[in-house]
């Protein structure tokens, strides 16, 4: 047809495009929103005891007050009361400090939708 000469060509699709997408697990965004205000809490909580948590105190100390931490001002995060400090999937959150990889702070992960630590699908610092 007259006119037509700039109408685009369109090709048929492929086998990719006819594929169903899966769509993104909404767990790995809370996840990610977890792990960074996790993050935000231990660095007030650094500001004022002049520290980080240690390993054994774990993320328990932003919400209870440890032994040795006199200029505590928390607690840094509010949980419902029953609810573990628990990633979308139901496994605790793993915390470190000093850190693996992080020597001279912490490290904080969620072990991700396998659950498993150290594995590809970590979410957090360090990216494995």
């Amino acid at each position: 047809m007259k006119g037509d000469e700039k109408a685009e060509q369109l090709s048929p699709p492929t086998p990719e495009d006819l594929k169903p997408r899966q769509p993104p697990d909404g767990r790995i965004a809370v996840a990610e929103a977890n792990v960074a205000g996790l993050r935000a809490a231990i660095e007030v909580f650094e500001v004022d005891n002049g520290r980080y948590p240690t390993t054994a105190e774990g993320l328990a100390a932003l919400i209870q007050q440890p032994p040795n931490a006199p200029n505590w001002h928390g607690p840094y995060i509010t949980v419902a009361k029953g609810v573990d400090l628990n990633d979308p999937w139901g496994n605790a959150f793993v915390y470190a400090c000093p850190g693996a990889a992080n020597k001279n702070g912490f490290d904080l992960t969620s072990a991700g939708p396998d659950g498993k630590p150290g594995t590809a699908d970590d979410i957090g610092n360090p990216k494995r």
